[in-house]
Order: C-alpha cells, then sequence, then structure tokens
C-alpha cells in the first residue's frame, strides 16, 4: 500500500502552504493552493480555516501525483507502442521470408521427387534391358559352345 502524499506545513503557516511531499516519486512538488480555495470557495470566515487549507493543499497535492502518474503511463504507453511496431516489423518481415522460403521448398520437394521418380523409372528400364541382354547374352553362349 502506497502512503498518500503529504503536505509540507512549515512553522504552522497555513497561509503558505507551497510544498508537499510524495512517497511515491520520493521527491517534493510545488502546489499552489490559492486555486483550489478560489475554485472551491473557501472563505476567512470558515471555522477551523487552517484545517481547510491543510485538507486542500493535501488533495491538491494528490491531483497532481494522480496527473504525474498518468503522464508517465502514457510516456510509457507511447514507448510500449512504439517498441511494439518495430517488432510488429521486424516478425511480419520474417514471416513473408519464412512463408517465401516454404513455398520455395515445397516447389523444390515436388521438382525433386517427380525427377526422383523418374530416375528410379529409367533405372527400371535400365535393369530391365540389362537383364534381356544379360539372357540374350547367356544364349549366344550356350551356342557357341
Amino acid at each position: 500500500m502506497q502512503l498518500p502524499p503529504k503536505t509540507i506545513v512549515e512553522k504552522n503557516d497555513y497561509d503558505n502552504i507551497n510544498t508537499g511531499f510524495s512517497y511515491r516519486f520520493n521527491s517534493k512538488i510545488r502546489i499552489d493552493p490559492n486555486q483550489f480555495y478560489t475554485l472551491f470557495g473557501i472563505a476567512k470566515n470558515d471555522q477551523d480555516i487552517d484545517a481547510l487549507k491543510e485538507e486542500s493543499a493535501a488533495l491538491q497535492l494528490q491531483l497532481i501525483e494522480t496527473v504525474e502518474i498518468i503522464d508517465r503511463m502514457k510516456s510509457q504507453d507511447v514507448f510500449l507502442n512504439n517498441n511494439l511496431n518495430k517488432l510488429y516489423n521486424k516478425y511480419e518481415n520474417l514471416v513473408l521470408i519464412q512463408n517465401e522460403l516454404f513455398e520455395r521448398y515445397i516447389g523444390d520437394r515436388n521438382h525433386f521427387t517427380k525427377y526422383n521418380e523418374e530416375i528410379l523409372k529409367k533405372n527400371k528400364d535400365l535393369l530391365s534391358e540389362m537383364s534381356d541382354l544379360n539372357r540374350i547374352n547367356k544364349a549366344l553362349e550356350d551356342t557357341i559352345k
């Protein structure tokens, strides 16, 4: 659980709350409570005005911290989207190359399969022809003897 930001009140001077500390970012943040007072109409005759000033400063500090978080998330989102697009472009090229290589492989495999079948048929024909020639040769040798 993250601690909420805390206003820094110096010497109980609630009229000049100008800074706060963000535990999330581990840093001081400048705030302007007068804008907050004007927006929400905090008047001088309100009871416990110091507590209202400190609370409004704390709310403004939380708002500033939230805006900073959103800004950082947007920056990180842009960075991640850029990296994702770069990876997509690289993988897109790789996939296209892979498809091209696969198509070539299929074409070459079909070509060599046909070539192998032709060679096997020629080999079978030559073996048959050689067998016929051996039979003729043996018949001629038998005739000569």
